[in-house]
Order: structure tokens, then sequence, then C-alpha cells
């Protein structure tokens, strides 16, 4: 048996509608009946249809014109045009037309059932063509999508596209929650206006789903009347049927995409709901490529003795927290430590203690400052301080508890023995003694040596290096 469709079977005359509807059905086809073109149109513009058989003459709206609007749907449906005027002229204009067959009266049964599955066959052919076709176009907007390795990028870019695809008005991405944002990351005002819609969003969804819409595994079907509580609850212009789209890769769920159509605008269909799980899969595993590459980047910053960022992180870091001091006018200050003598333990006690004492020591630092500030192993036994927001009274202060924690620290040597260690620290502060990264390193680098040249286990601010007028062109930013 052939492929069974939806039949729209429009004849002014009441026995031929019957009769038509009969065979069509005997064949296993819904049949829906027009007594005129007026209401054919109306009735295909509702959608739905596979195929018509329109009769050619009929009063006011003839079948030509029935032909003309089935063609001119979005999704087009063929016509089998039907007529009691066996004429090749006739048979010309219906063809020409665009129809997809031509059958006279009285008409024959068998040669009815034929030309409509021929049309359905067909038909059914097309639509396999077509969906193929919108999956390559799929499947390429999601590998331009697993090559981006800028998460918001790939945030943004994803629900863009799926509107696109899907013929939709609205579309959002709604994030899993993510852990705080680095401290050292400056979030726009709009970021945080953005977050706030979509947190809105998220909570509108979930009082309409019943429960939290990244819980679900499978695609959310919402139709107009949930979506329009959605957009009351959201504060969003009026929608039509929506979907929620979940994003995950593995274990990882990052979210979900939520897409709506305009009101009154038709359902999402199961090919589009297959399209939409696809599409959501595929953007899981763009981000979950962005977020292992986000990670290995890091591991790239961070001293693998220590576990505090390197020399690579601190020129990235120290340039981003210039410009922040710079742009909002805020005092930043750096502090650069050495400890002395560590070359004297590692010959007596060997590396591994020098290693050791390394690794302390950074764990001194980070009691002696705050989450906000950024410790750097610039190198050696040498490590860098960034204090944001801090003048150069309150560095003085960070940089006398880590010298003094220090100096009271027991260390152990491999036999045992307690050892001792002291530190010296140059300070140097944005814009009261450079307003240059490269300067202010420079200057709290040759704070720190004077420090040593005195005696060692100090702390030394750099004004003290500075004659009075380069101190006040430092000030001014001359």
């Amino acid at each position: 048996m052939g492929r069974r469709g939806r039949i729209l079977v429009v004849d002014d005359d009441a026995f031929s509608r019957t009769l038509y509807g009969d065979m069509l059905r005997e064949s296993g086809h819904e049949v829906v009946a027009a007594a005129g073109g007026a209401e054919a149109i109306d009735l295909l513009r509702g959608g739905g249809f596979d195929a018509v058989i329109a009769d050619i003459v009929m009063p006011e709206i003839s079948g030509l014109a029935v032909l003309e609007a089935a063609q001119a749907l979005a999704r087009p449906v063929d016509v089998v045009i039907v007529t009691g005027h066996a004429t090749v002229r006739n048979a010309v204009v219906a063809l020409k037309s665009g129809a997809f067959d031509y059958i006279t009266k009285p008409v024959d049964p068998d040669e009815l059932k034929v030309s409509v599955e021929r049309l359905l066959s067909q038909r059914s052919l097309l639509d396999e063509n077509r969906e193929l076709k919108s999956y390559v176009n799929l499947f390429r907007r999601t590998q331009a999508l697993s090559t981006c390795l800028d998460r918001e990028q790939i945030v943004r870019t994803s629900a863009e596209a799926l509107v696109e695809e899907l013929g939709a008005v609205a579309g959002e991405f709604v994030p899993a929650p993510e852990p705080a944002a680095s401290k050292h990351d400056e979030e726009p005002v709009d970021s945080r206006a953005a977050r706030g819609a979509r947190a809105r969003l998220g909570r509108a969804l979930a009082k309409v789903l019943g429960g939290d819409p990244l819980a679900f595994s499978s695609v959310q079907v919402l139709e107009e009347k949930a979506c329009k509580e959605v957009s009351e609850e959201a504060k969003l212009p009026p929608m039509g049927a929506g979907l929620v789209v979940p994003v995950r890769a593995g274990t990882s769920n990052f979210g979900a995409l939520f897409v709506a159509r305009a009101p009154g605008a038709a359902a999402f269909s199961l090919s589009e709901l297959g399209k939409a799980d696809f599409f959501g899969k595929h953007v899981g595993i763009a981000l979950d490529n962005a977020d292992k590459y986000a990670e290995a980047k890091e591991l790239a910053f961070v001293d693998d003795l220590t576990e505090l960022y390197n020399v690579r992180y601190l020129n990235f870091i120290l340039d981003k927290e210039v410009k922040r001091a710079r742009r909002y006018q805020t005092p930043l200050s750096v502090l650069f430590m050495d400890l002395d003598h560590l070359k004297g333990v590692n010959d007596k006690f060997g590396h591994l203690t020098g290693s050791r004492i390394l690794i302390e020591v950074a764990g001194v630092i980070r009691r002696c400052v705050r989450d906000t500030d950024v410790m750097v192993r610039y190198g050696g036994d040498e490590y860098t301080i960034l204090l944001p927001s801090t003048d150069s009274a309150g560095a003085m202060i960070v940089a006398e508890r880590i010298r003094a924690s220090v100096e009271k620290m027991d260390f152990k040597g491999e036999d045992g023995s307690v050892l001792k260690m002291t530190a010296s620290l140059g300070v140097a502060c944005f814009p009261e003694h450079a307003r240059e990264k490269r300067d202010l390193l420079r200057i709290a680098d040759a704070a720190m040596y004077h420090g040593k040249a005195k005696g060692r286990n100090t702390v030394y601010l750099a004004s003290a290096l500075l004659e009075p007028a380069s101190a006040e062109k430092a000030g001014k930013g001359e």
C-alpha cells in the first residue's frame, strides 16, 4: 500500500464531491470536501493538506484560482485538475498553470487513485530531499559553532541560529548556574542586565513547565497559551508556540535554548522538534569544547610548583588592571618580593627543600592577601602581588604583613631541622609612582632590590627612589 495523505476535494457538484471522496477513502486517505473555490482557499490557508482534487470549472472562483492559491502557500500543495470538458486546450492551460495532473469526467476510480498515489510519492521524495537539505544546512551551522572557542559568542549566536532555522521570532539561551565569574573579570552593565533578563525567563519557564527548565533531557513543547504566560511573567513581548531545548554534552548540563514563534503562527512540527534536538546537542558539544579550551588556557597561566599564576598571566592581567585603574581612577599597587638567601638553603639542604619552601611561602602569601588580589610566581624565588584598588599606604601594610609572616614561619629541612627565612619587598603604586605597566613593575622591582641592598628582610616604598620632580610627574601622568 502507498502513502496515505490528507486530501482536499473541491467541486460545486455534491455528487462528484461524494464520489471522489468515497474513492479516496477506500485507499485509506483522509478527505475534506469543499463546495467551492472560496471555501477551498480558506481551508488551504489553514494548512495540513497533502493534495487537492479540484474541478476546473466552478462558479465565481475556478479550479485554476484554487491551483494558484495552493502554489502560493509557504509549503505548496500539488493539485489534480478534473473537468468534464475533455479538450486539449483545458489540459494545456491546467498543466502550464502548474497542475500535477489532469483527469477528465467521468472519473475512472483507478485513474484517480494512481494519480493521487504518484502525487503523494513525489511529494514524499521532495519532502525527504527538503528535509535532508535542511539538516545539511543545520549541520553546517553546528560545525561553525563547534570550531568557535569563544563561549559568549556560542551562547549568543546559537539562539540567533535556532530562531532563524525554525522560523521563530524570539530566542534566548538560559544558562545553567555557573561558578562566580573570575574575580579579575569586569562584567559590563549590559551583561548584568542580560543576565537578569535570562533569570526572569528561567523563572517564568519553570513556573509554566512545573519544574526547572534545565532539568529536562528532551525538547519541551509549549503551546501558545503557555508562552503567553511566560511572556507576561518574564516581561517579554507576546509570543506564540515555543520550545525549550536542552543543551548538554555527556554529563555536563550547559542550559537550554528557548525559542518562540509569533502569536497565531503554526505550532512546531515533529520534524522541527527533531532539528531542535539535533541543534541543542551540537551546541552542547561546542560549549564543552570551549570550556576545555578555557581550562587548558588557564593551566597555561599557572605555575606548576606553587600553583600561583605565572609571568605569562602577569603580563596579561597587569595590562588589564592598569586599564581598569585608569578608567575608574582607582589606585593599583604592585608588590615585588624576593626570598633572602634561598640559594644558600638550596646549596646546603638541596633543591627539594628549596622547592618546598617556595610552596609554603606561596601559602603564606595567600593567607596575607584578599581573594581579589593576584599572586604570581615571577620566577626562581621571586613573587609579584597585584593589589587592585589599593593605594601605597594600604600596600605597605599588606607588604609588611607578608614580610612578618615569612619571618615568623618555621620551615623544615630534609633532616628535620627548623629553617628560618626572610623576604624583601618593594612597593609601587599606580598612579603615584608610574602610570604604565612596564614602569610599575620596574619601579617595584627596583624598590625591592634597594631594600635588599639596605640589609634585606625589609619593605621598601618606591617613593624613596624617585626624585621629587619624578614623583610629581608620575602622579600627573606626564
